[in-house]
Protein backbone atom coordinates (compact mmCIF):
# COMPACT_ATOMS: atom_id res chain seq x y z
CA UNK A 1 0.00 0.00 0.00
CA UNK A 2 1.12 4.08 -0.67
CA UNK A 3 1.50 5.71 2.60
CA UNK A 4 -0.85 8.60 2.55
CA UNK A 5 2.11 10.60 4.58
CA UNK A 6 4.97 10.79 2.38
CA UNK A 7 3.27 8.55 -0.86
CA UNK A 8 6.07 6.12 -0.66
CA UNK A 9 4.96 2.36 -0.85
CA UNK A 10 5.20 0.44 2.27
CA UNK A 11 4.24 -3.41 2.99
CA UNK A 12 0.78 -4.17 3.20
CA UNK A 13 0.65 -5.28 6.87
CA UNK A 14 2.79 -2.53 8.14
CA UNK A 15 1.78 -0.42 11.01
CA UNK A 16 4.03 3.07 10.72
CA UNK A 17 5.76 4.17 7.25
CA UNK A 18 9.43 3.26 7.23
CA UNK A 19 10.09 6.10 5.68
CA UNK A 20 8.38 9.00 7.49
CA UNK A 21 7.68 7.42 10.94
CA UNK A 22 3.55 7.98 10.23
CA UNK A 23 1.03 5.35 11.43
CA UNK A 24 -0.83 3.52 9.03
CA UNK A 25 -4.71 2.64 9.16
CA UNK A 26 -6.43 -0.29 7.31
CA UNK A 27 -9.52 1.56 5.78
CA UNK A 28 -12.34 -0.92 4.64
CA UNK A 29 -13.00 -0.51 0.84
CA UNK A 30 -16.11 1.60 -0.41
CA UNK A 31 -18.75 -1.01 -0.68
CA UNK A 32 -19.45 -2.11 -4.39
CA UNK A 33 -22.51 -0.60 -6.07
CA UNK A 34 -25.31 -1.98 -6.25
CA UNK A 35 -26.79 -2.04 -10.45
CA UNK A 36 -30.52 -1.18 -10.02
CA UNK A 37 -33.13 -3.62 -11.85
CA UNK A 38 -33.88 -3.14 -15.56
CA UNK A 39 -37.77 -2.09 -15.76
CA UNK A 40 -39.63 -2.26 -18.89
CA UNK A 41 -39.48 0.51 -20.95
CA UNK A 42 -42.18 3.22 -20.15
CA UNK A 43 -41.85 2.38 -16.84
CA UNK A 44 -40.49 3.77 -13.82
CA UNK A 45 -38.95 2.33 -10.53
CA UNK A 46 -40.17 4.44 -7.74
CA UNK A 47 -39.25 4.25 -3.87
CA UNK A 48 -41.54 6.48 -2.13
CA UNK A 49 -42.56 8.48 -5.14
CA UNK A 50 -38.45 9.18 -5.81
CA UNK A 51 -36.82 6.69 -8.40
CA UNK A 52 -34.46 4.17 -7.46
CA UNK A 53 -31.45 5.52 -9.24
CA UNK A 54 -31.61 8.57 -7.26
CA UNK A 55 -31.40 6.70 -3.73
CA UNK A 56 -28.20 4.62 -5.27
CA UNK A 57 -26.43 7.41 -6.02
CA UNK A 58 -27.05 9.76 -2.76
CA UNK A 59 -26.07 6.68 -1.05
CA UNK A 60 -22.80 6.51 -2.76
CA UNK A 61 -22.39 10.45 -2.45
CA UNK A 62 -22.87 9.83 1.15
CA UNK A 63 -20.43 7.27 1.53
CA UNK A 64 -17.39 8.73 -0.52
CA UNK A 65 -18.27 11.94 1.69
CA UNK A 66 -18.16 9.86 4.92
CA UNK A 67 -14.68 8.44 3.83
CA UNK A 68 -12.74 11.55 2.69
CA UNK A 69 -13.91 13.10 5.89
CA UNK A 70 -12.48 10.08 7.89
CA UNK A 71 -9.49 10.57 6.29
CA UNK A 72 -8.80 14.01 6.37
CA UNK A 73 -8.79 13.08 10.19
CA UNK A 74 -6.35 10.99 10.44
CA UNK A 75 -4.10 12.74 8.43
CA UNK A 76 -4.50 16.12 11.00
CA UNK A 77 -3.69 13.92 14.08
CA UNK A 78 -1.18 12.50 12.48
CA UNK A 79 0.85 15.44 11.30
CA UNK A 80 0.30 16.98 14.31
CA UNK A 81 1.90 13.98 16.15
CA UNK A 82 4.82 14.22 14.02
CA UNK A 83 5.18 17.87 14.06
CA UNK A 84 3.61 19.22 17.07
CA UNK A 85 5.63 22.64 17.06
CA UNK A 86 3.67 23.41 14.00
CA UNK A 87 -0.24 23.65 14.63
CA UNK A 88 -1.56 23.54 10.96
CA UNK A 89 -5.14 23.50 12.00
CA UNK A 90 -4.89 27.05 13.66
CA UNK A 91 -1.87 28.30 11.04
CA UNK A 92 0.40 28.83 14.40
CA UNK A 93 4.16 28.16 14.85
CA UNK A 94 4.98 27.42 18.62
CA UNK A 95 8.27 28.46 20.39
CA UNK A 96 10.95 25.57 20.74
CA UNK A 97 13.08 24.95 23.82
CA UNK A 98 16.79 24.17 23.68
CA UNK A 99 18.66 21.89 26.06
CA UNK A 100 19.31 25.34 28.25
CA UNK A 101 15.49 26.06 28.59
CA UNK A 102 15.99 29.36 25.90
CA UNK A 103 13.08 29.51 23.59
CA UNK A 104 13.28 29.46 20.04
CA UNK A 105 11.20 30.03 16.81
CA UNK A 106 13.30 28.27 14.49
CA UNK A 107 12.16 25.23 12.43
CA UNK A 108 13.22 21.74 12.53
CA UNK A 109 15.52 21.82 10.29
CA UNK A 110 17.27 25.08 10.37
CA UNK A 111 20.19 26.24 13.24
CA UNK A 112 19.05 28.54 15.62
CA UNK A 113 20.76 31.47 16.30
CA UNK A 114 21.89 30.30 19.47
CA UNK A 115 21.89 26.56 21.51
CA UNK A 116 21.43 23.34 19.97
CA UNK A 117 20.68 22.72 16.20
CA UNK A 118 17.04 21.19 16.53
CA UNK A 119 16.42 18.47 13.89
CA UNK A 120 13.15 16.44 13.66
CA UNK A 121 13.42 12.29 13.45
CA UNK A 122 10.41 12.30 11.18
CA UNK A 123 12.50 14.65 8.67
CA UNK A 124 14.06 11.76 6.83
CA UNK A 125 17.70 13.92 5.90
CA UNK A 126 18.70 17.25 7.04
CA UNK A 127 21.31 19.34 7.14
CA UNK A 128 23.59 20.87 10.44
CA UNK A 129 26.27 22.88 10.76
CA UNK A 130 29.54 20.63 11.45
CA UNK A 131 31.32 20.95 15.23
CA UNK A 132 27.70 22.29 16.73
CA UNK A 133 25.10 20.44 19.15
CA UNK A 134 22.22 18.91 17.72
CA UNK A 135 18.51 18.07 19.78
CA UNK A 136 16.47 15.57 17.96
CA UNK A 137 12.69 16.52 18.24
CA UNK A 138 9.82 14.79 18.48
CA UNK A 139 6.41 14.86 19.58
CA UNK A 140 2.85 13.45 21.01
CA UNK A 141 -0.33 14.69 20.50
CA UNK A 142 -3.70 13.01 22.67
CA UNK A 143 -7.23 14.32 24.22
CA UNK A 144 -5.80 15.08 27.48
CA UNK A 145 -2.75 16.30 29.07
CA UNK A 146 -2.47 13.04 31.25
CA UNK A 147 -2.51 11.05 28.65
CA UNK A 148 0.39 13.42 27.03
CA UNK A 149 1.95 12.85 30.50
CA UNK A 150 1.46 9.32 30.77
CA UNK A 151 3.15 8.85 26.89
CA UNK A 152 6.19 10.24 28.53
CA UNK A 153 6.41 8.21 31.67
CA UNK A 154 6.42 5.02 29.84
CA UNK A 155 8.99 5.79 26.88
CA UNK A 156 12.65 5.14 26.62
CA UNK A 157 14.69 6.25 23.43
CA UNK A 158 17.53 4.16 22.55
CA UNK A 159 19.85 6.58 19.40
CA UNK A 160 22.68 5.13 17.38
CA UNK A 161 24.77 7.25 14.96
CA UNK A 162 26.57 5.46 12.25
CA UNK A 163 26.22 2.06 14.37
CA UNK A 164 27.46 3.37 17.38
CA UNK A 165 25.34 4.65 20.45
CA UNK A 166 25.29 7.72 21.28
CA UNK A 167 22.60 8.20 23.87
CA UNK A 168 19.94 5.91 25.94
CA UNK A 169 17.01 7.36 28.21
CA UNK A 170 13.54 9.32 28.78
CA UNK A 171 13.23 12.06 26.07
CA UNK A 172 12.98 15.37 27.82
CA UNK A 173 9.19 16.78 27.71
CA UNK A 174 10.54 20.65 26.89
CA UNK A 175 6.39 21.74 26.77
CA UNK A 176 2.51 20.46 26.82
CA UNK A 177 0.59 22.64 23.60
CA UNK A 178 -3.65 23.12 23.51
CA UNK A 179 -4.89 23.10 19.88
CA UNK A 180 -7.79 21.88 17.83
CA UNK A 181 -5.61 19.27 15.94
CA UNK A 182 -8.28 17.19 14.54
CA UNK A 183 -10.59 20.56 13.94
CA UNK A 184 -13.76 18.69 15.79
CA UNK A 185 -13.81 21.77 18.57
CA UNK A 186 -12.33 20.00 21.06
CA UNK A 187 -8.89 20.85 22.64
CA UNK A 188 -6.29 18.88 21.95
CA UNK A 189 -2.65 18.61 23.43
CA UNK A 190 0.49 17.77 22.10
CA UNK A 191 3.75 17.12 24.00
CA UNK A 192 7.19 18.23 22.46
CA UNK A 193 10.24 16.21 23.64
CA UNK A 194 13.92 16.46 22.67
CA UNK A 195 17.07 14.13 22.82
CA UNK A 196 20.70 16.19 23.37
CA UNK A 197 23.43 15.17 21.47
CA UNK A 198 27.11 15.76 21.03
CA UNK A 199 28.31 17.73 17.64
CA UNK A 200 28.85 15.63 14.61
CA UNK A 201 32.03 16.39 12.09
CA UNK A 202 31.78 16.78 8.49
CA UNK A 203 30.23 14.16 6.53
CA UNK A 204 27.31 11.89 6.21
CA UNK A 205 25.88 10.68 9.27
CA UNK A 206 23.08 7.77 9.72
CA UNK A 207 20.85 8.18 12.74
CA UNK A 208 18.96 5.48 13.90
CA UNK A 209 16.23 6.49 16.93
CA UNK A 210 14.48 3.76 18.61
CA UNK A 211 11.42 4.63 20.97
CA UNK A 212 10.25 1.56 23.54
CA UNK A 213 7.31 1.44 25.02
CA UNK A 214 7.40 -0.01 28.89
CA UNK A 215 3.86 -0.38 28.89
CA UNK A 216 0.87 -0.18 26.42
CA UNK A 217 -0.85 3.45 26.26
CA UNK A 218 -3.41 5.46 24.03
CA UNK A 219 -3.82 8.49 22.57
CA UNK A 220 -7.41 8.92 23.63
CA UNK A 221 -7.90 9.05 19.58
CA UNK A 222 -10.07 6.18 17.50
CA UNK A 223 -8.41 6.40 14.32
CA UNK A 224 -9.13 2.80 12.99
CA UNK A 225 -12.52 3.60 13.84
CA UNK A 226 -13.18 0.51 15.19
CA UNK A 227 -14.93 2.36 18.19
CA UNK A 228 -12.08 1.53 20.75
CA UNK A 229 -9.16 4.04 21.70
CA UNK A 230 -6.14 3.49 19.98
CA UNK A 231 -3.49 1.61 21.75
CA UNK A 232 0.29 1.68 21.49
CA UNK A 233 2.97 -0.82 22.11
CA UNK A 234 5.34 -1.55 19.43
CA UNK A 235 8.65 -0.24 19.30
CA UNK A 236 8.67 2.82 16.48
CA UNK A 237 12.42 3.19 14.68
CA UNK A 238 12.91 6.36 12.65
CA UNK A 239 15.70 6.06 10.46
CA UNK A 240 17.55 9.91 9.64
CA UNK A 241 20.49 11.11 7.62
CA UNK A 242 22.37 14.14 8.73
CA UNK A 243 24.71 16.15 6.67
CA UNK A 244 26.95 17.69 9.02
CA UNK A 245 29.17 20.70 6.53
Amino acid sequence: MICTNCGKEVPDNAKVCGYCGHKLKVVDPLPTAITPKEVPAGKATRTGGVPAWIWVVGGLALTALAFMLFTQFSLWVSRARQNPQSNSAVGVVQPTANEDGQSSSSSAEEPAAEGPTSVSVYSGEAEVPAGSEIELTGGWVATTPELVSEYFDSIEAYVTVDGEPRSIGTPFLAEVQEGDYDGDGNPDYSGYWYIPMSALEAGRHVILVTIFYSYPITDGFDLDGNGEEDIYSEDEFYDLILIAN
